[in-house]
């Protein structure tokens, strides 16, 4: 069954990037396999929703030396037969698919931060371990935002002294992103080499890294930094993170680390926003900014309006000036310069105003101008 399937869905194979199909579904199709032999290979007809429980609860659980729970080696087996068993409804070898819908809850994100004094002890430990080329990639990630595949497969020339321009391997997105100071002073310490040259070296053979080499060392000098919570990939969450401390925009931080925008706001609210003290004192401080820059501003526009009509009742009658209440409330700000025009023409036409009048009425019609 996975074999007719992996032969006969090329559209799926081409639609998940290579390093997602290896990780994930090659080693979720593996496992299907040695339950499926361990059952004795049962016709794909009698699966049901309750012999694909029993397979996630059996791979979930903690394992006995460690303790550790093995979610995503879990998660990655359901999800790969979901896809086969998809493919069996479509050949109508089945009416329903059994790993639809399966009740095994979700796995909370990671939340964890790279922080600079982190970094510090892992570039500590790497020179130690003679292998300063992955503290050279841990700085790359956190500086552009990228996955490991995307940084191991950086070449010269993809940087220009001012900028680094890639083609994201799993999305395929082209992102040009300008290099940081610190970044440019990293890069300038070492040799240049040649256009194709990989700027990420292993020490010990002289070659490019590849992936599972790499991952291996790392974890490695990591544990021996005393960073075992910490994992690479955090350092793409990392990097947008630092983006919003420092004021970014969603869409800045996702022309950079070639988020879409709806998925890096996403990101940001659910898992690193509300939960991060940089992000929220950095927000208290634009506050505090704000509302010393509004205590410093000019006068309001009530008094604006009350010094302008002073002044224009005064100018075509001192002797009418005090009576202000009724023309304070009626003088609009989008009409400071209207009053003088209406009274100086109103005054021309009379003398004195009518008996009995209001003050307003008297200020109208202002004695003795015009």
């Amino acid at each position: 069954m996975v074999a007719r399937f992996k032969a006969a869905a090329p559209t799926f194979r081409r639609q998940i990037a290579g390093s997602t199909m290896a990780r994930c579904y090659e080693y979720g199709w593996r496992i299907a396999l040695q339950w499926s032999a361990a059952a004795d290979h049962p016709p794909i007809r009698t699966l049901t929703k309750a012999n694909l429980l029993s397979l996630y609860e059996a791979l979930a659980e903690p394992d006995p030396d460690s303790g550790k729970i093995a979610m995503a080696r879990a998660r990655n087996t359901m999800a790969a037969l979901r896809r086969i068993l998809s493919y069996a409804v479509d050949k109508d070898w089945l009416s329903t698919n059994p790993a639809t819908k399966l009740q095994i809850g979700k796995v909370k994100g990671r939340k964890v931060i790279w922080e600079d004094h982190h970094v510090a002890a892992l570039e500590t430990k790497a020179r130690e371990a003679g292998l300063p080329s992955i503290a050279l990639a841990v700085h790359l990630a956190a500086e552009t935002g990228q996955r490991r595949a995307n940084v191991l497969a950086l070449r010269w020339g993809d940087y220009d002294s001012s900028a680094v321009t890639l083609r994201q391997q799993k999305t395929g997105k082209l992102v040009r992103i300008p290099a940081t100071a610190d970044l440019k002073k990293i890069l300038q310490r070492l040799p240049p080499g040649a256009t194709d040259d990989p700027i990420l070296r292993c020490e010990q053979t002289g070659k490019a890294w590849n992936g599972s080499s790499f991952g291996h060392r790392f974890r490695d000098i990591a544990d021996d930094g005393e960073l075992i919570t910490l994992w690479f990939m955090d350092l793409r969450r990392t990097a947008v993170v630092r983006l919003a401390r420092a004021g970014c925009t969603v869409p800045e931080i996702a022309a950079i680390t070639g988020h879409d925008i709806d998925d890096c706001a996403r990101i940001l609210d659910d898992h690193y926003l509300p939960t991060d003290a940089g992000v929220a004192a950095n927000a208290i401080a634009k506050l505090d900014a704000h509302r010393k820059q509004r205590a410093k501003a000019t006068p309001t526009t009530r008094g604006a309006v009350e010094v302008t009509v002073a002044a224009t009742v005064e100018a075509i009658s001192p002797s009418w000036a005090n009576p202000l209440k009724g023309l304070e409330k009626m003088a609009r700000p989008e009409r400071l310069e209207r009053p003088t025009l209406r009274f100086a023409v109103r005054c021309r036409r009379t003398t004195s105003p009518p008996v009995g009048a209001t003050p307003f009425r008297r200020a109208r019609y202002c004695r003795g101008s015009g």
